[in-house]
């Protein structure tokens, strides 16, 4: 049940790449909007404030000029003239600044005409109560006037407009010029704001929506290729070792694809070699056993003229295939992974037991086995049973094939080599190796050796 509710929580390649993807897609034109409309009102506000900051610094001067302490003309032709200088002024800046100056009482001296004076009323009324407020709380002081002339204010007139003003006390005593006011309206400037965040906007969700469809695409591609590829593995599975023909376009799947072909071809040839190995396991234990029952029923047919003689020989080919089951018990052994028992063993004690073994053998074959071993204390770490059946092995090949001496020579290692077989004149050897006790067990015997074309093959599984 556990099983089951994992596998339904399962995420494919699709939702784990897509469904992140989406959000932050989905996600992405609303922040890059907002991004875009902060960042253009803040570029648009700084513009704004540069332009009445330059309309104020190309007034001053003139005000200056006109209002000098020395002069003895009248006040009001002072503003008149004032005002006439500073018009062209006004009409030169870029874009929508405006300026408006104001007398005692908060009297607009400037426009001059009265139409834009009623035009821009609404206005000069918001600039007054802005002043009238400030000056009710003492805030246009000598210390506040240099707070005044570093902001810039967002005034919103009766006629719900806004906009962008700086309010400067007049530098010069005069009770004829007591603030200069530049201003823009924002309106425009709000109006193309919100249109290219707009347009922004649209971009952003018509990019995010064709990003989306190529996401799903590309995981489309690759979730129907790990899909063949899964078909693939499954067939194997089912023992069809055969290489994988689709081509993959995706360099990790056509990875994949690559190793599973070596893997079927690794496959293959270990079905191949375990068919062959139980062909000739078949092959092996068909023969002793055909060869009992044989002698058996001639001793039950009383057909056999020496019983004992056959008795003997179902006794030796039962032995033959006790070894050949013990064998096979080994080899499952070693492929399960099952550990030896180490012990610390007596080495002349398991190769006195190997040449017990070796001896009627020896002497069927007409073969002389000899030791040359250096008459001390060889102390190992190792199985024993799977000790005395590796010499067993290699002193039953050995006799087998010399043609008269078999030598185990037994040393301490003084040199590293790795070579399982050596020739040493018409010695061939095979060496069993102690690496953690540094002891070289050496079988040599005087025959041809082995052949070339079954070098590749000494080491394949067979009783």
């Amino acid at each position: 049940m556990k099983r089951n509710k994992q596998e339904q929580h399962k995420k494919t390649i699709g939702k784990v790449i897509l469904t992140p993807s989406i959000l932050i897609l989905l996600i992405f034109p609303l922040v890059a909007c907002g991004i875009f409309y902060t960042t253009a009102h803040q570029y648009a506000t700084r513009e704004a404030k540069d332009r009445l900051m330059e309309l104020r610094e190309a007034v001053l001067p003139e005000m200056e000029n006109v209002f000098q302490a020395d002069s003895t003309e009248e006040p009001r032709v002072l503003v008149g003239r004032f005002v006439r200088q500073v018009a062209p002024i006004t009409r030169r800046m870029e874009g929508d600044t405006r300026l408006m100056i104001f007398a005692a009482e908060n009297r607009v001296v400037y426009p001059r005409d009265e139409e834009e004076r009623a035009y821009v009323k609404p206005v000069s009324d918001a600039f007054s109560a802005y002043i009238a407020a400030y000056e009710n709380e003492a805030a246009l002081s000598d210390n506040a006037y240099d707070q005044t002339s570093s902001e810039t204010i967002r005034i919103k007139a009766e006629n719900n407009e806004e906009f962008l003003a700086s309010i400067y006390p007049s530098p010069i005593t005069s009770l004829q010029i007591r603030y200069i006011i530049t201003y823009c309206p924002v309106a425009e400037m709000d109006a193309w704001i919100r249109t290219a965040s707009l347009l922004v906007l649209f971009i952003s969700l018509v990019s995010a929506i064709v990003l989306i469809g190529l996401l799903r695409s590309t995981a489309r591609t690759m979730t129907g290729q790990f899909e063949a590829l899964a078909m693939e593995a499954e067939r194997i599975g089912n023992g069809d070792f055969s290489p994988i023909e689709k081509t993959f376009d995706i360099e990790e799947a056509s990875t994949v694809e690559k190793a599973m072909n070596c893997m079927a071809e690794a496959l293959r040839v270990t079905r191949e070699s375990e068919q062959k190995f139980y062909q000739n396991v078949s092959h092996d234990l068909r023969t002793p056993l055909m060869s009992i029952g044989g002698y058996a029923q001639g001793i039950e047919t009383g057909v056999m003229k020496d019983p004992v003689q056959a008795a003997h020989i179902i006794s030796e080919e039962s032995a033959r295939l006790t070894r050949y089951v013990s064998d096979l018990l080994t080899l499952s052994r070693l492929e399960s992974g099952e550990k030896f028992h180490l012990e610390k063993v007596d080495l002349a004690d398991v190769i006195e037991e190997s040449f017990e073994h070796m001896n009627g053998l020896a002497l069927h074959h007409g073969v002389e086995l000899k030791i040359d071993m250096p008459s001390h204390e060889w102390i190992v770490e190792a199985d024993p049973q799977q000790l005395v059946r590796i010499l067993d092995n290699l002193l039953s090949n050995a006799v087998r094939y010399a043609h008269s001496r078999v030598l185990l020579q037994v040393e301490e290692r003084r040199r590293e080599s790795t070579e399982t077989e050596e020739a040493h004149g018409s010695w061939m050897e095979e060496r069993l190796r102690s690496e953690n006790r540094g002891i070289d067990l050496r079988v040599l015997d005087d025959g041809d050796g082995i052949s070339e074309h079954d070098l590749p093959h000494i080491f394949e599984r067979r009783l």
